[in-house]
């Protein structure tokens, strides 16, 4: 999800990084769109799919029990006003997938891209996501599902990710992100970060908001203040080592330090096979 959301912060950015105009020629104008933010039950819906295309033996947006994406939306408890979704498989890892599904190469409609990038008044207000991937011994060996929505909650969130930069390379990279932190926007808007270290907390209101990162897993308190509108707000929280301090006595380490952030990265590698994508 962090590589969707800084491709939908800086297209342009993605664009020179996939070597494709995002453009098509000029069909479509590329202008930044607000963060998705995970939605649980869309993870559930998500999942499920994946999981079903494995089990079942099969590829595509209708399951053999005849349910489409709309309807496995609302049994997982997601009452959307408006869903895309976005399936791929075969591929070794997440980039590649969403590599491909931006490319779109052979979808004359470039729905894909479309969906994930927000480029049509359909698919602009998307603003929730669920993904899910399963492996296992179907055709394919490696699903992957991406549900979008919006329900009718008009309160944007604040949503990002809280992570340790241990590589120093100033973006996130999986494995870094910071499990069970709470995070506190405002007075009422709250979450705890996933496995992956995301969170996505509501705000009551358009206004300015000091947010809050703290908790036994983080180690410290972090703050750092963001306005709100009437869309998504990206703000990210970095835990950064301090740089090692040189010591005459051997033995003698550095000082560990944490400040507060917002990142986004855009990067993506070409899969050397041609899985496929619906």
């Amino acid at each position: 999800m962090e590589l969707l959301n800084a491709a939908r912060a800086n297209p342009t950015a993605a664009q020179r990084q996939l070597g494709v105009d995002l453009t098509a020629g000029g069909r479509f104008q590329l202008s930044p769109r607000p963060p998705l933010v995970g939605n649980a039950r869309l993870i559930e819906a998500a999942r499920g799919h994946s999981r079903d295309m494995n089990d079942l033996a099969f590829f595509g947006h209708r399951n053999p029990r005849g349910q489409m994406a709309g309807e496995r939306i609302r049994t997982a408890g997601y009452n959307w006003l408006g869903y895309s979704e976005n399936l791929a498989a075969s591929f070794s890892n997440p980039h590649e997938a969403l590599r491909e599904l931006l490319i779109d190469e052979g979808v004359p409609d470039l729905g894909h891209r479309v969906s994930l990038l927000g480029l049509s008044e359909q698919t602009a207000h998307l603003d929730e996501i669920g993904i899910g991937i399963h492996a296992g011994n179907g055709p394919y060996r490696k699903y992957y599902s991406l549900e979008l929505a919006t329900d009718s909650e008009p309160d944007p969130f604040v949503t990002g990710v809280v992570y340790r930069d241990q590589n120093g390379n100033s973006v996130y990279d999986p494995g870094e992100g910071i499990p069970g932190v709470h995070v506190q926007v405002g007075t009422d808007g709250e979450a705890i970060t996933n496995k992956a270290g995301g969170y996505g907390a509501r705000a009551p209101e358009a206004g300015s908001y000091v947010v809050t990162a703290g908790g036994t897993t983080l180690g410290s308190t972090l703050q750092a203040a963001v306005q709100v509108g009437r869309q998504n707000v990206k703000l990210d929280f970095v835990v950064r080592p301090a740089p090692r301090m040189a010591q005459a006595s051997p033995g003698r380490g550095g000082v560990a330090g944490a400040n507060a952030g917002a990142n986004m990265r855009v990067a993506a590698t070409r899969s050397p096979a041609r899985p496929v994508s619906r």
